[in-house]
């Protein structure tokens, strides 16, 4: 089985422009753990998720592990300010620029190794750098379940 039968090919997308405000909303409305962020030619750009809107909301920006943290007091007052001015910040401050993609002809078991090693849930997937759709752990579980008809098909047809 390959990516391209399990593509979710309608899927809300996102431009770096976008107000932080709509890609909450997108990302709670979609319940994906991130959207693909597009340029005005509907190129991939990047991918913003619930990761990178937390770590923008308490301003960490994309530290790595292990940076000591900031006093309790201060990571209040920073959140703080973060929520009030959401509105005033966008997409392209906190998404997570060229991320790891998929394209149609890669085995689904290929995916689920690469979801092994990698913490993100959703991955965009592309084609010359255009956006066909995204593919997420739970799709590729139940397509890799549903081929060794451990899941009858009609489960998988019902998301």
């Amino acid at each position: 089985m390959f990516v391209y039968d399990i593509v979710r090919r309608e899927v809300p997308t996102m431009r770096e422009h976008s107000p932080i405000t709509v890609a909450v909303d997108g990302l709670v409305r979609s319940r994906l753990g991130s959207l693909p962020v597009l340029d005005a030619n509907g190129l991939l750009t990047g991918v913003v998720s619930e990761g990178d809107l937390l770590r923008f909301a308490v301003g960490t920006g994309h530290e790595s592990p292990g940076t000591p943290a900031q006093p309790a007091d201060a990571e209040e007052v920073h959140f703080s300010a973060y929520r009030l001015d959401a509105s005033r910040h966008v997409v392209a401050e906190a998404m997570t620029r060229n991320p790891v993609t998929a394209t149609e002809q890669q085995l689904v078991e290929d995916l689920a190794r690469l979801f092994v090693r990698l913490p993100w849930r959703t991955l965009p997937v592309v084609m010359l750098g255009r956006l066909v759709g995204v593919v997420t752990r739970t799709d590729v579980v139940e397509a890799l379940l549903c081929e060794a008809d451990v899941v009858p098909p009609l489960a998988r047809n019902s998301r």
